[in-house]
């Protein structure tokens, strides 16, 4: 068996008793957390293509006229090693974070501590009985700013103890034509009678091109309030529903609401584009707002789905809403409902 193929082999025999995610992003040791990322395998045309697997962030160029993936080594399997040898990895700390480096041999996995380490970047001494390396990586996100005019690629190399160069790996940062959009939702969740549900769902394009026709905002919640009119939220009726004009101008969206075992399922679809700083507000006619709200037996949430494709999207960090707090428990307070 060769060493590589042991190397797969193993992998899978530890990580049943490790908390090591190395074809992943996140690898702890001990306890801890880490965010996740997107992760991408690396081309044909890239050199250690079969030993690579990366994390991605998004990026555009200055004028949103192009993409990027720029990615990240999160696991890197070795060639066999003669000697102990120095792995170097530099990346741009704009767009990740490295917490730790971990080894992993055919009978232990181990963190690496590193020999030097800067801002954006690590070098960690290598064994020859380590099989592969993990990163515990945590993507950025660099909205809103998440046009840079000068990323840098990451780069990984490996160097046998006379400093000269055995692998080398550069991330080649290769652009797509794009319109990059963005857009963000929001819900004011409140308490009535007991349940959570919303009293506004809010959908505003943040550019810097249209958002795309066809965005499909999905909101479930306990079945409660009655159905909520469609508003302009730049309009006087944004303030109250009960405002709304039944001769308004057609708004570019539609909604349908219904109902299963006492949840509501209501999906807003976009029917053309949205410039930026415009969008769609949902309002319902919610009247109170209680100080006790029921333990969840359905946890309410508002997701926002891209049309098919989606490549322009940028991260806004506003694609869903929960009620909940940022470790996941239940709200104890809710806003009350707008009013005019």
């Amino acid at each position: 068996m060769d060493r590589l193929a042991h190397a797969q082999i193993s992998r899978r025999a530890l990580l049943q008793g490790t908390a090591v995610v190395t074809a992943g992003v996140a690898v702890s040791l001990g306890g801890g957390s880490s965010a996740s990322a997107s992760t991408r395998p690396t081309t044909a045309t890239d050199p250690l293509a079969d030993r690579l697997t990366l994390a991605t962030a998004d990026l555009f160029n200055q004028s949103w006229t192009q993409r990027f993936v720029p990615g990240i080594p999160v696991r890197y399997v070795l060639a066999p090693l003669a000697a102990a040898a120095t792995l170097t990895m530099s990346w741009d700390q704009r767009l990740f974070r490295v917490r730790s480096v971990i080894a992993t041999t055919i009978s232990t996995v181990r963190q690496l501590l590193p020999k030097s380490s800067v801002l954006g970047a690590v070098e960690v001494q290598v064994t020859p009985d380590v099989l592969e390396i993990a990163f515990q990586v945590e993507t950025l996100n660099a909205y809103p700013n998440e046009n840079l005019s000068d990323p840098k690629p990451a780069t990984l190399v490996l160097r046998d103890g006379d400093r000269n160069e055995l692998e080398r790996w550069t991330d080649p940062l290769t652009g797509s034509d794009c319109l990059a959009w963005g857009v963000e939702g929001s819900v004011s969740w409140i308490c009535h009678e007991g349940w959570i549900v919303p009293a506004r769902v809010a959908l505003v394009s943040v550019g810097p091109f249209d958002a795309p026709a066809n965005l499909r905002v999905d909101v479930s919640y306990p079945d409660v309030p009655s159905a909520p009119v469609l508003v302009d939220p730049s309009s006087p009726e944004a303030l109250n529903p009960r405002a709304v004009d039944a001769v308004a101008a057609p708004l570019p969206g539609t909604f349908e609401v219904v109902s299963a075992d006492g949840i509501s399922y209501l999906s807003l679809t976009t029917t053309a584009p949205l410039p930026p700083d415009t969008g769609l507000d949902l309002l319902f006619e919610i009247d109170t707002s209680d100080a006790s709200p029921r333990t969840f037996e359905f946890v309410p949430r508002m997701i926002i789905s891209a049309p098919e494709g989606g490549h322009d999207m940028r991260n806004t960090g506003r694609l869903s809403d929960f009620p909940v707090t940022p470790s996941g428990e239940q709200l104890s307070s809710y806003e009350l409902p707008p009013t005019a």
